[in-house]
């Protein structure tokens, strides 16, 4: 059998994999680049690599993400490890990625907080952008500050990997940045592959999504120093509260950035100087 009687195989398009999945899943089970699968697309394949993609479709038909599935994704071209027990790294979170890399270009910070770190995705990305950073990635989670650990081994980035519950047992730094757990638990409007199969911990959070939050509004601004910011990945509808929480509780909120589809998708605030 070749590629392209592969991808026209029932069993393969139940898989509803777009034209970017498939080509990783016959990258990752094959070998062939992209260029090399439009090359050749008649391409023969081993009775292993056949049935190799057949078991991967029939996971991706239960709804299994494709993240999962490789066992790795890509986060601002850096290629991570990933387990079931970190998120998949998302567009929205680039979002905050350049966010803070806007906000470093004219601050130029010197030491940086991941809260919420998972697959280290976020810390990553700071790091290989701006080596000299001093980075730390924190989670609540050890199996995921495993990961995210690994995932520096491998592309050889210093980072300090610390598990606590958001800021515990930490001192203070320039920059913090967070993509935390904000989806209601009841919000029905969920996929049922993420609501599945990625971890409810980085998920999920109660009071329609933002008792995290609040707890990080709390108590972040123990840990900048004198003019630190704080920004944070949160919902499209949460803005508003963030701010109005936010501002009771001492902090300046300078911006919001929306994400690609013009949503709400990242607040930037600071700590008053008086705190």
């Amino acid at each position: 059998m070749n590629l392209e009687v592969l991808r026209q195989d029932p069993r393969v398009r139940v898989a509803d994999w777009t034209v970017r999945e498939w080509s990783q899943i016959v990258q990752a089970v094959c070998g062939l680049s992209h260029m090399d699968q439009l090359l050749s697309p008649q391409s023969a394949l081993s009775n292993s690599q056949v049935e190799q993609v057949l078991a991967l479709a029939e996971r991706a038909q239960d709804g299994e993400p494709l993240g999962y599935l490789l066992g790795w994704t890509y986060f601002d071209a850096l290629r991570l490890t990933l387990t079931p027990d970190v998120l998949i790294p998302r567009p929205d979170t680039e979002v905050l990625l350049h966010a803070a890399l806007a906000h470093m270009h004219s601050t130029k910070p010197q030491s940086v907080l991941d809260v919420c770190t998972g697959s280290g995705a976020l810390a990553l990305a700071l790091k290989a952008r701006c080596p000299d950073l001093s980075v730390t990635g924190a989670d609540i989670s050890p199996n995921a500050i495993d990961v995210a650990r690994a995932n520096g081994d491998h592309l050889s980035l210093s980072v300090n990997w610390v598990v606590t519950d958001l800021f515990e047992g930490l001192g203070q730094f320039d920059l913090i940045v967070c993509n935390p757990p904000y989806i209601d638990p009841n919000d029905d409007r969920v996929e049922p592959s993420v609501r599945d199969y990625e971890p409810a911990l980085a998920l999920f959070a109660e009071k329609e999504g933002l008792a995290v939050i609040e707890r990080i509004l709390e108590r972040a601004s123990c840990h900048l120093q004198f003019g630190g910011v704080l920004l944070l990945e949160h919902g499209p509808e949460q803005h508003g509260r963030i701010a109005t929480t936010a501002r009771k509780l001492g902090w300046d909120v300078l911006a919001c950035v929306p994400d690609l589809a013009g949503r709400d998708r990242v607040t930037t605030m600071r700590a008053v100087d008086d705190r």
